[in-house]
């Protein structure tokens, strides 16, 4: 095999690992920036919520009696917030952000869940346990629904590439072959 094929076929093959590459690395990392705005966005709605129970207290959230705990999903399901009422001799639970299936009306779905709570007195009323959920099924489809046309994308970044090497490799190569010959 010429000099000249070997260093056309080492350039292919490197441009089609760095695609292949390409193409393992980039869902992961989206799917970890979608978790950490799924995470932004819990807490922009944590703000949110804390900013209504203070300015309405927690009426805006009861259901008829006081103990009941309240629940509220959006139309789709994607998004929940359940607020409940804590007994006044109960250890606050630390406030986390966990992944967890929950029964939505017939179905169970993943959901990205910021759990926090207030005691008692805090915002006018008592301990309470706040839950906001985001679904995290948008979150799962982002890295299938881009491996396409992230792939589509190095390969028509690596073509281009390809024959200005092949030609730059070709036009070294002449020189050698005029002192050979």
């Amino acid at each position: 095999m010429r000099l000249e094929a070997k260093l056309a076929l080492f350039n292919a093959l490197s441009k089609l690992l760095l695609v292949l590459l390409g193409a393992l690395v980039i869902p992961p990392i989206v799917q970890r920036v979608a978790v950490v705005h799924t995470d932004q966005h819990l807490r922009e709605k944590q703000r949110r919520v804390l900013a209504l129970i203070a300015r309405d207290g927690l009426r805006t959230f009861e259901r008829g009696e006081r103990a009941e705990t309240y629940a509220d999903y959006n139309i789709f399901k994607q998004e929940y917030i359940t607020l409940t009422p804590l007994p006044a001799d109960t250890a606050l639970p630390p406030e986390r952000i966990f992944e967890e299936p929950r029964q939505v009306d017939q179905q169970v779905e993943d959901f990205r869940i910021l759990s926090f709570s207030r005691p008692a007195g805090a915002l006018g009323g008592p301990a309470f346990r706040v839950e906001i959920g985001s679904s995290l099924g948008a979150v799962a489809l982002l890295p299938a629904t881009l491996r396409r046309p992230a792939l589509v994308v190095l390969v028509a970044a690596s073509l281009p590439s390809t024959s200005p090497r092949a030609a730059f490799a070709h036009f070294l190569l002449a020189h050698a072959r005029r002192l050979l010959s």
